[in-house]
């Protein structure tokens, strides 16, 4: 839910409750900060590439891909991931071989 706030974030606080590692918390945290940036009524879900998380977080892949595991595994009801690829002609016969995760912030 996109709230136009620029100071303050909304975060569940039943994260605590889970067994997560603190870069698994942070990367929650910062994905709850894109879904206030990037969502409104008409959209509750957004995309980001690893690549651009990296950068933002000034995480390796390697650590990113470890946390985003870690989330996928303990944390189903709080983010659900979904990867999406695009066609690469009008026909509808080739994929492309790079696709972007989406995300979107169930709690």
């Amino acid at each position: 839910m996109k709230h136009g706030n620029t100071h303050f974030m909304q975060v569940t606080r039943d994260i605590w409750e889970l067994e997560l590692s603190d870069k698994a918390k942070l990367l929650f945290f910062w994905l709850c900060e894109l879904e206030q940036r990037y969502t409104g009524k008409d959209r509750s879900y957004f995309f980001h590439t690893d690549a651009e998380l990296c950068k933002e977080l000034g995480w390796s892949l390697k650590t990113l891909r470890k946390a985003k595991k870690e989330l996928k595994e303990k944390a189903t009801e709080f983010v659900k991931f979904s990867y999406v690829n695009w066609w690469l002609d009008n026909a509808h016969t080739k994929l492309s071989s790079k696709h972007v995760t989406g995300y979107t912030i169930l709690k």
